[in-house]
C-alpha cells in the first residue's frame, strides 16, 4: 500500500507539470510558408515569445528587425539568431514607454526600408508596480496599449506598400478578467499591478475585435 502511494505521488509530480506545460504551450505552427524577401519588425524580440518568434521567422528566410528597449540585450539576441544561418537579423532601439522614442524609431526605419510586410507588437510589461511613462500614462497603459497603437499608426505608410501586410498583436486569455474605467485610466489611488495588466489586455482585445485583427 505504501509503495502504491509513493508511486502515485511520483507520477503526479512528474505528469502534472508536463501536462500543464503541454497545455500552456498552445498550438504549434505547421505552416510551410517561406518568407524570403519579406521584412518583419517585432517588438521585444530579444527574449521569450519574441525571441522564439524571431527565430522561426528567420528560419523561413525573412529579414527581421528586433525593436528593443535594451540594445545590449538585443544585440546579444541578434548574435545568437545570426548563428541560424538563415534570413537577416537587424537591431533598432525602441522604448514603448516613450512617444519620442517611438517617433524616432519610425523615422529611422523609414530611412532604411521602403516597405514593411509584418509588424508584430509583442513587447509589453506585466505586473509592474505603479509608475508613469514620460508622457504621463500608467506604465501598463502606455507600453502595452498606446505605445503599440502609435507605432502601428506611424508604420501604416510602409505597411500599405506591401502586397499582403500583416499586423499582429500578442495578447493573453487573461483579458477575461479585465475591466476598464474610462473615467480614470491611470487610477493611482486604486492601482493593483495584477488588475492593471488584466485591464490592458482586455482593452487590447477590444481593439483587435473592433479592427477585425
Amino acid at each position: 500500500m505504501m509503495l502504491l502511494t509513493i508511486l502515485a505521488v511520483v507520477a503526479i509530480i512528474i505528469i502534472l507539470p508536463l501536462s500543464i506545460r503541454y497545455y500552456m504551450k498552445g498550438a504549434t505552427c505547421t505552416s510551410p510558408v517561406k518568407l524570403e524577401g519579406k521584412t518583419v519588425i517585432i517588438t521585444g524580440g530579444n527574449c521569450g515569445i519574441g525571441f522564439e518568434t524571431a527565430r522561426n521567422l528567420l528560419l523561413r528566410g525573412a529579414r527581421v528587425i528586433l525593436a528593443c528597449r535594451d540594445l545590449n540585450k538585443a544585440k546579444s539576441a541578434a548574435e545568437q539568431l545570426s548563428e541560424l544561418g538563415s534570413g537577416v537579423v537587424l537591431v533598432e532601439k525602441l522604448d514603448l514607454s516613450s512617444f519620442d522614442s517611438i517617433r524616432t524609431f519610425c523615422k529611422n526605419i523609414k530611412q532604411h526600408i521602403t516597405s514593411l510586410d509584418i509588424l508584430i507588437n509583442n513587447a509589453g510589461v506585466y505586473f509592474h508596480p505603479y509608475a508613469e511613462t514620460e508622457d504621463g500614462l500608467e506604465m501598463h497603459m502606455g507600453v502595452n496599449y498606446f505605445g503599440p497603437f502609435l507605432l502601428t499608426h506611424l508604420l501604416l505608410e510602409l505597411l500599405k506598400k506591401s502586397d499582403s501586410p500583416r499586423v499582429v498583436f500578442v495578447g493573453s486569455v487573461i483579458y477575461k478578467y479585465g475591466k476598464i474605467d474610462f473615467d480614470n485610466m491611470n487610477k493611482p489611488e486604486f492601482f493593483h499591478q495584477h488588475g492593471a495588466y488584466c485591464d490592458i489586455i482586455s482593452l487590447e482585445n477590444r481593439k483587435k475585435t473592433e479592427f477585425g485583427i
